[in-house]
Formats: structure tokens, C-alpha cells, sequence
């Protein structure tokens, strides 16, 4: 039994509460925590003085009792379910930390559902908040799944009815098993973000400010990007035909039909709506990637930020990140890579400051490139792979892979790569993430699945790529990074 640990809990020190917290939390085995007879126990006992304890103790025993929800153990929820009336009454007149952290552990009981959503709405919770918590409650229906869409809450996602068709052709496409582990995944999801959220209500003694992520109203769907012509070729990609190589032998591209052939192997790569298409593979469903690009920079990235960055208060905004790529892209002579370019936000970012004929934006997925060249119609699209830049050796004057590396299979060889490609003295710039030396914190990071990086070991990637390392801001549990091509680099 956890006597110290929940002894601390409920009645040491107020101001020694995140403490306890964290010391009842290394106490429980895994990550979840995963239970075993003590944490029922602990849940047992927590639950039972959760009514009588002060206000100011309340909001971190149930961010405690959230933990132990999230352990997905049926003894321990089993144990908080039949508490369900007890923590429902606490919602009324609740301040936000403890209507953060009672929202985070409400969502783990779906056989509850009707009643918790009744005394949700009565007590006022937002619409964005309210359309998290009943997602996490719900239970999935495999005649119409809906998946990938609902994080960081589905208000967050406003489709029109023919992206709603796409997604749900694209969802019934699925095997079933993978159907079960994507909605299973979607809740964790949604449960990382309200406890991450509830923590730090509770720690900072604030809210975090609303964004298009946390919609009020609901928002209109996001507006159609117009799609060039299917038998467009990109804007001549000629330019760069010094720069540009077959991305499987590396030998010099010939022009062919508006796209191009390998000059060695003789693999043919299409021109496609506009981009030059340098992949083999398919990619992600068409529906689903062009919903995922239509709400990226509304509701994705924003919460991906908050949650997995650590940017609840806001301390790092766009116009930030403007400003580090300005001050720190400095090219050697020769085009201006843009890896991971996503739909183009950071691209047209490089484009203001060094002009659209000088910059490649490099993305895998057709519809972010889509959304580039309605943005960027000058700039050459490629449809490419990070991991196989189709770029000669020493031929590019500077690389941005921004809010990328963690989606890529191997970061390290991403980032030998664009060593490769790059000209001596030329810049490489990375935004990622890292991870919450707070373990608790670092338990609803987990759960996001999106890759955290220590900067350390970053630094030894580039060390080992020959660059130097020239700048490292680390806000929240961001990971912002510049470092330069050593002149001196092997041949």
C-alpha cells in the first residue's frame, strides 16, 4: 500500500501538492500507470476523501485519479466508475484546474456516458471541451468509423459533407483490427490532451488561451484549395537541373513528357497536378490526407504545439517562428530546400525572404503539396522522400525541416541527408520536440505518439553529419535548432 504517497496527497503541504503528485506516480509500475493491487487500493482511498478535502487540494487528486484511469485496468476502473455520482457533483461552481482534471477523468467511463454528458452541459462546459468528452466516451461504430479526425477535439474538425464521404470511404477501406486500434488510439489521444491540459491548469494557475483548436462557435469548413489541372507539369523544374537527381541511382534527371526521366536507370517520374512527382509509393489515402492538410494549421499543429511542445500559455507563436527562420536561414549560393513543408506555411515564409524562384518545397503527401501551389504558385514542388533527398551532393544552399523530424521513420538518416545535400557554410533548420523532464508531463506526451527528442542526441546526429551546431532554443519542451555545413566535409 501507498501509504506515504497518499499520505502526501491528501494532507501534506498545498504547496508541496506537484511533489506528491509525481512521488504517487513513480510509485505505480509502467506507464499509464499500469495497475496492480495497490493502485486499486490508491483509488479506493483517494476517491473516498476526494468529497470532504479543500478546494485547493482537489484539482491534483483528481489529476491523481485520472493517472490511474488511464492505466486502463478494469479493477481500477471499476473502482472509479462506481464514484462517477461523486465526481459529477463536484462540477458545479468547480474553478477551471479542478473542472480540467475532473473533464480528464470523467472521459475514461463510457458506461456512464448519458449521465455525465447531462451534468457536463448543465454545468456549462464549452462546446470544444464537450465534443472531446463525448468522443471519449463514445463507442465506435464500425458501420460508419470515424477516425483521424477528432483530436484534439472534433469541433476542431468542421467537414463538408463530401470530405465526410471521402473520410468515410477512406475509413471503411481499413481492416477492421485497424479500424479498432485507430479509434482506441484517437481516445488515448483525447485523453492525453485534456489531462496535459488539466496539469497545467492546476500548476501554473491558469487556463490555457483559446485557439482554433478549441473552438467556441463551430467553425465553417475549411475553405476548397484549388487543385491545378491533372495534366500540368510543374513550373519548370529545369532550373534547378544541376541540383536535382534521380532520387534511387542519384544520376542527372532528363526532361520527359513535362516530367522527367533518370538518365542512368531510366525510371520515369510524372508530372502531377503541378508537382513533379519523385516517389514510387502511392501515399496516404487521398480522402484522409486532404482533410489532415485542410485542418493542419487550424487545429493540428496548434494542439501538437500545446500538447507535445509544452506551449499551453502561448510563448511561442507563428510570428516567432517567423522570426527565427529570418534570422537564421543563410544560404550558400543555390536553391532553398524546404523538407516536410506541410502546406506551405514556413515555405512561403522562405519564399518572402529569398524569393519563390529560389525555393523547393518537399513534402510526401499530394494534398499538402496541393495547398503549397495554390499558396506559392512559383515554387517547385516535389513530391519526395526526407529519407532520399533527390538532390546532388553539395548542391543546395540551405534546408528548413520544420515541425517534421518526429514524423519521420529514421530522424538521424533525415538529417545525414540533408547534410549531404548541402553546400558548405549552407543552414539547417529544425523545429521538433523533446521530452518533459516532468514525468507526468512526459506520460501525456507518450501518449500522443508523436517523437520527442533530446537535444543532445540531436546534436550528435548533426556533429556526425558535419555541421555545427550554431543555435539552441528550447521554450517549453520545443526543440528549435540552426547549425551549418562545414566547409570541410568529406568528399
Amino acid at each position: 500500500m501507498l501509504v506515504r504517497q497518499l499520505d502526501a496527497l491528501l494532507h501534506g503541504p498545498t504547496d508541496g501538492l506537484p511533489r506528491a503528485l509525481r512521488d504517487l506516480f513513480a510509485a505505480l509500475p509502467g506507464d499509464g500507470p499500469a495497475a496492480d493491487g495497490g493502485a486499486a487500493d490508491a483509488a479506493a482511498v483517494l476517491t473516498g476523501a476526494l468529497p470532504t478535502l479543500p478546494a485547493t487540494r482537489q484539482p491534483h487528486v483528481v489529476l491523481a485519479l485520472g493517472l490511474l484511469a488511464d492505466g486502463e485496468d478494469p479493477d481500477v476502473l471499476a473502482v472509479l466508475g462506481k464514484a462517477v455520482p461523486e465526481y459529477l457533483a463536484l462540477l458545479p461552481g468547480a474553478g477551471r484546474p479542478l473542472s480540467r482534471a475532473l473533464l480528464h477523468l470523467l472521459g475514461h467511463f463510457p458506461e456512464h456516458r448519458a449521465r455525465i454528458v447531462e451534468a457536463c452541459r448543465d454545468a456549462g462546459v464549452g462546446p470544444g471541451e464537450m465534443s472531446r468528452l463525448e468522443r471519449a466516451l463514445a463507442d465506435l461504430d464500425p458501420a460508419a468509423p470515424v477516425i483521424g479526425r477528432v483530436w484534439p477535439a472534433p469541433l476542431a474538425w468542421p467537414l463538408s459533407a463530401r470530405e465526410r464521404a471521402g473520410h468515410l470511404e477512406w475509413a471503411r477501406s481499413l481492416p477492421a483490427a485497424a479500424v479498432a486500434a485507430a479509434w482506441h488510439n484517437d481516445t488515448r489521444t483525447l485523453h492525453a490532451y485534456a489531462g496535459a491540459r488539466a496539469l497545467w491548469a492546476a500548476e501554473s494557475g491558469r487556463d490555457a488561451p483559446a485557439t482554433a483548436s478549441e473552438p467556441t462557435p463551430p467553425a465553417p469548413p475549411a475553405a476548397p484549395v484549388p487543385r491545378p489541372a491533372a495534366g500540368s507539369g510543374p513550373a519548370g523544374w529545369e532550373r534547378f537541373a544541376g541540383t536535382l537527381c534521380c532520387p534511387h541511382c542519384r544520376s542527372p534527371l532528363a526532361s520527359e513528357g513535362g516530367g522527367a526521366r533518370c538518365t542512368d536507370c531510366a525510371a520515369v517520374y510524372e508530372a502531377r497536378r503541378g508537382r513533379l512527382d519523385l516517389r514510387a509509393d502511392g501515399g496516404p489515402g487521398e480522402a484522409m490526407a486532404r482533410v489532415a492538410a485542410a485542418h493542419y494549421e487550424s487545429a493540428l499543429r496548434p494542439a501538437v504545439l500545446r500538447l507535445t511542445g509544452g506551449n499551453w500559455d502561448g510563448a511561442l507563436t507563428p510570428d516567432d517562428e517567423d522570426r527565427y527562420l529570418r534570422a537564421s536561414v543563410r544560404p550558400a549560393p543555390g536553391p532553398i530546400v524546404d523538407v516536410g513543408c506541410g502546406p506551405g506555411r514556413w515555405t512561403a515564409v522562405l519564399a518572402a525572404a529569398f524569393g519563390q524562384d529560389r525555393v523547393i518545397a518537399l513534402d510526401s503527401s499530394p494534398a499538402m503539396l496541393d495547398r503549397v501551389g495554390a499558396l506559392l504558385p512559383d515554387v517547385l514542388r516535389l513530391r519526395g522522400d526526407a529519407l532520399r533527398l533527390p538532390f546532388t551532393d553539395a548542391s543546395v544552399g540551405a534546408v528548413n525541416c520544420w515541425n517534421t523530424l518526429q514524423a519521420l521513420p529514421d530522424p538521424a538518416l533525415a538529417i545525414t541527408e540533408a547534410a549531404r545535400c548541402l553546400r558548405p557554410g549552407g543552414t539547417f533548420t529544425l523545429l521538433t520536440f523533446r521530452p518533459s523532464p516532468d514525468p507526468v508531463y512526459a506520460h501525456f506526451q507518450r501518449r500522443l505518439t508523436v517523437a520527442t527528442f533530446d537535444p543532445g542526441e540531436v546534436i550528435s546526429w548533426l556533429t556526425a553529419a558535419g555541421l555545427t551546431v550554431t543555435d539552441t532554443t528550447t521554450p517549453g519542451t520545443l526543440l528549435l535548432l540552426t547549425a551549418t555545413r562545414n566547409p570541410d566535409r568529406a568528399r
